[in-house]
């Protein structure tokens, strides 16, 4: 068993004390009076195996599969940002082990260590009560208690099958669990016996546990005093083992007959998370025992009760209250009554988690600015943005992405709509209003070479550039998608220049609208890792279609088509087509290879953002975007994110901001580099440009890879 400092290299934590494990996996370690913060301060223990577990240390004496799913989760999510606004405390560390430790005891106790740790993390990542406590713990104060994060009871509707014993008779009874989720995570339940109705519980289960309520409206007195006490916490959150005075109280008056008087003392006793028979076999539980001391006098008639009660019972995640038993006496009038009870959950069905929620998302810094522009490009090589900017009579801007100031800029006679940079990062060519397209180089930002666009088939001007692409093995080679101002969209036009000749234009067919692009507009083009390879996408569309081109030496040659769907890519990367509801397809072929998932999730506009990993959007109208990371190859999690956007810039006086949509309705993503987006937004009242410029930079993504 080691103590660590993980302050400075989490990955290679400094040892600051180790020791032996003894019989039965005792250890002892010295204190190693350090100044490092609790979330940093950890155990790591080395199995015989090989294999290691950690865990906070703050006060720590167990290290588990949950201590580690723990960890794991909340660095993570430390790192990501995920945490801004509260520096996490023993108790905060301490009450999420707890949880995740139950979880594991009452789920997957079962499991080998390794895959133990993985099915805990997998699982907590989108429970609704783990991921509201790690909300709860982001921040400034946060509330106490964790909620059920282990689903010690319903979330709606249950139903068991129990085996009841009363005073020695024995029947097998339904039982109901009703529970009210109306108030989200907050519910109450009732367990409703079906053949014995007078050993019927309703439970109240909140954020800080789960109480025992009693009904005020009985005839029996000594309900009536129990209800006076108010619900009895029956269970913390997370699990506090140990013993708790609950009610101590010498004198009691009934509120309902002040002739009653009453002493109560009522003691809980928490036992760990252990082994009970129950559901036909053996389930982990927590037990929680009970005893309730009452002595009751009439003023009246000075006629006394007294009451000896222990009751027991064992809570299983996912399964509720598995086992109740109850021992009692009564002495009353000279005679002493002893009664019995014990139930057993012999089967029950019905759900104990609520609908699995978004994992809670690290932060991306955002640097924006308004800027009326049409377009914007990254140049990978030189880490700088080139922006098609409207303003001015238009300029391409040359700018800073940590800050967006401008480096330089230059004017070319008319407004640049759209943009693409060479692979190494030299030329950059600007399409012009106008159909003109101009070369620049990047380093003097100078011209040198232009070339105008030709008429479409029917005489008409291709006067406007919807997308352009540079060859990445020939910087001189540039694809156009060229447009109209008369087309709301293109006319299905792909011209090929080499320097400033054109040598292929249309479609295969020199009839555009023949080939149905006059119907399906296509709005990008890019080029393939194949050498004269490139696809034509039209995801405007609905539906929209996607084409393998290649270019021949007299024209084009259409190797594959995807016509007519709802789910498009528009880039190819190392032979594969990632659309935007998370299918791969195979670049040639089109022919689908795997799909991305994430539990019950839609995803939407799914991009890669670095080889290897995929971005795609999550989020809802009613709800601050949310973008999840998955690892390409295997579908993995990897993270979710969404922008720290504050303030929403918007250099279009004239545009409006939906309440709440931070200006994201909009949005035109590309990725960057390093896990950075590049955001144009706030569209204008023509649609035609956008009024904020924004890059996004996700907190520790490099630890992700």
């Amino acid at each position: 068993m080691e103590l660590l400092d993980a302050s400075q290299q989490p990955l290679q934590p400094v040892v600051l004390a180790s020791a032996r494990t003894q019989a039965g996996g005792a250890f002892s370690l010295p204190d190693p009076r350090t100044a490092v913060s609790a979330s940093r301060l950890w155990l790591r223990v080395t199995l015989t195996d090989g294999s290691q577990l950690r865990a906070f240390a703050s006060g720590w004496t167990s290290v588990t599969p949950g201590t580690e799913a723990a960890l794991a989760e909340i660095h993570r999510l430390q790192v990501i940002g995920a945490f801004p606004g509260h520096e996490l405390s023993e108790g905060d560390l301490a009450g999420a082990q707890q949880d995740a430790s139950t979880v594991w005891e009452g789920s997957y106790g079962n499991l080998g260590t390794t895959a133990a740790v993985k099915a805990v993390v997998e699982d907590l990542r989108t429970r609704a009560a783990w991921n509201a406590q790690l909300r709860n713990l982001a921040l400034a104060s946060p509330e106490m208690g964790s909620g059920d994060v282990a689903g010690m009871l319903p979330v709606n509707d249950v139903s068991w099958t129990m085996s009841v014993v009363q005073n020695g008779v024995a029947t097998s009874t339904p039982v109901t669990g009703r529970c009210d989720a109306s108030q989200g995570l907050s519910r109450f339940c009732t367990l409703l016996f079906a053949n014995t109705p007078d050993v019927n519980e309703t439970y109240g289960v909140q954020r800080d546990g789960v109480s025992l309520t009693f009904d005020p409206l009985t005839e029996s007195q000594l309900e009536q005093l129990l209800s006076q006490m108010g619900p009895l916490p029956l269970m913390e959150f997370p699990l506090q083992v140990g013993t708790r005075v609950l009610v101590d109280e010498p004198r009691v008056v009934l509120q309902a007959d002040n002739g009653i008087h009453a002493s109560v003392k009522i003691t809980r006793y928490t036992y760990p998370m252990s082994a009970v028979q129950a559901l036909g076999t053996t389930v982990s539980a927590a037990r929680v025992v009970v005893d309730y001391e009452i002595a009751m006098l009439d003023t009246r008639s000075n006629a006394q009760a007294d009451v000896l009660v222990r009751e027991q019972r064992w809570f299983s995640p996912g399964r509720g209250p598995v086992r109740i038993e109850a021992d009692g006496l009564l002495r009353s009038g000279g005679t002493v009554t002893h009664e019995t009870l014990s139930v057993s959950a012999n089967s029950v069905s019905g759900e104990f988690l609520a609908s699995p929620v978004q994992p809670i998302e690290g932060a991306m810094d955002v640097a924006s600015l308004g800027l009326r522009h049409r377009h914007a490009v990254h140049n990978a090589v030189t880490d700088k943005l080139y922006v098609a900017a409207s303003d001015q009579g238009g300029r391409v801007l040359e700018m800073d992405p940590a800050t967006l100031t401008t480096l330089r800029s230059v004017s070319l006679g008319a407004v640049p709509g759209r943009l693409a940079v060479s692979s190494d990062g030299r030329l950059l060519y600007v399409g012009l209003d106008g159909g003109n397209v101009v070369v620049l180089d990047i380093a003097s930002l100078t011209e040198v070479r232009r070339f105008v666009l030709p008429s479409d088939p029917y005489g008409r001007a291709y006067d406007r550039v919807r997308d352009m692409a540079v060859d990445p093995f020939d910087s001189s080679r540039v694809l156009v998608l060229a447009g109209s101002s008369l087309l709301a969209g293109g006319t299905g036009a792909v011209l090929m220049y080499q320097g400033t000749s054109l040598v292929l234009r249309d479609a295969p067919r020199s009839n555009a609208q023949d080939y149905g692009w006059g119907y399906y507009w296509p709005q990008t083009v890019s080029w393939t890792s194949t050498e004269g390879a490139f696809l034509v996408a039209t995801p405007q569309g609905s539906p929209g279609s996607l084409y393998r081109i290649a270019a021949g030496n007299t024209a084009y040659v259409e190797q594959a088509l995807l016509e007519r769907t709802y789910d498009l890519g528009t880039q190819e990367l190392n032979g594969e087509v990632l659309t935007n509801h998370g299918s791969i397809l195979d670049a040639l072929t089109f022919d689908t290879k795997r799909q991305l998932t994430f539990q019950t999730f839609t995803l939407n506009s799914c991009m890669t953002l670095v080889p290897g990993v995929d971005w795609c959007d999550i989020g809802n109208a009613a709800s601050l975007p949310s973008y999840l990371l998955l690892n390409h190859q295997t579908g993995s999690f990897m993270a979710t994110y969404t922008p720290v956007i504050r303030t929403v810039t918007n250099g279009c006086p004239e545009a409006e901001v939906r309440e709440g949509s931070l200006g994201l309705d909009e949005a035109k993503l590309s990725a960057m580099d390093h896990g950075r987006v590049l955001v144009s937004t706030v569209s204008s009242t023509s649609g035609t440009e956008r009024c904020s410029l924004q890059v996004w930079s996700p907190q520790g993504f490099s630890t992700l890879q």
